[in-house]
């Protein structure tokens, strides 16, 4: 099953354009949160849920250096390191950060589905300021209209033409 899963993974990461990085349709939202700190980014307060999201984080940076240099297969499994350590987080402690971390996650490895699900949780739960608020709903619109973009250029599902 996992085989399935890295497969659909990588292949995620192949068919759709990246809006993850150097995305200039949200600069503006992120230039308007700047270094204010936003309350429903509070981070984890228990202290394994803390160590998960440590090495949730390290493994998200990792991943956008491989990204960085186009080696592409290890920042998949990256990525994928950085998800499971945030899921383990959210298993143990319910900050809303993990929530966006997730979404930051899924969205920079090209998952924009479950990124959107994340950060529609993360709105709802989070409740973030203003600024922060916009610049999620920016990413949601990017994607949507990225995975919009995808559905009208892919070719015919063989069960609809037959």
């Amino acid at each position: 099953m996992t085989g399935v899963i890295r497969i659909g993974f990588a292949l995620a990461l192949c068919v759709l354009p990246r809006v993850a990085h150097g995305n200039d349709a949200c600069a503006d939202e992120a230039k308007a949160i700047g270094k204010t700190k936003d309350a429903a980014l509070a981070p984890p307060t228990d202290k394994k849920a803390a160590a998960h999201t440590k090495v949730g984080n390290q493994h998200h940076r990792d991943a956008k250096k491989f990204d960085a240099v186009l080696k592409h297969e290890e920042a998949a499994k990256e990525y994928e390191a950085a998800i499971e350590a945030y899921i383990a987080a959210a298993l143990i402690d319910s900050a809303p950060s993990l929530l966006y971390n997730l979404g930051q996650t899924y969205r920079a490895s090209g998952q924009y589905e479950k990124a959107i699900a994340q950060y529609q949780l993360f709105l709802d739960r989070g409740r973030p300021g203003a600024a922060l608020r916009a610049l999620v709903e920016c990413h949601i619109a990017s994607m949507t209209s990225e995975l919009e973009r995808a559905a009208a250029s892919a070719p015919p599902d063989r069960k609809s033409v037959v």
